[in-house]
């Protein structure tokens, strides 16, 4: 359970995580630690991120680390359900390309109910 400005990491099934609540300048701090404690950046690895209610560049921040830090590992990450908000941010910075937040969300949804 997330409270206001809080966010909360959770492994969702074998190879993926959730992200919840808030994802910004009061949150990730816990939260990368948290990853760097729990995940296998190694591996190939869904975040998904429709159940964050807000965000702001810190949260964009977070999710570049993440990217950096599997690609120096040898894994991968992928962005599912990224929210508006979340999309809106990465583009203003210009990080949209490097998280591979081109696919609209419908399209992002869409590809996973045909895999």
């Amino acid at each position: 359970m997330t409270t206001e400005g809080t966010g909360e990491l959770v492994r969702v099934d074998g190879q993926g995580y959730a992200l919840r609540g808030e994802l910004g300048f009061q949150s990730v701090t816990a939260l990368w630690r948290q990853a760097e404690r729990d995940v296998d950046f190694s591996a190939a690895t869904a975040l998904d991120l429709q159940a964050v209610q807000r965000s702001d560049s810190a949260g964009v921040a977070f999710l570049l680390a993440w990217v950096r830090r599997a690609r120096q590992q040898g894994g991968a990450v992928t962005f599912t359900r990224v929210p508006e908000q979340i999309r809106a941010i990465a583009g203003t910075c210009g990080v949209r390309e490097i998280l591979a937040l081109d696919v609209p969300a419908a399209d992002s949804e869409q590809q996973e109910l045909q895999a």
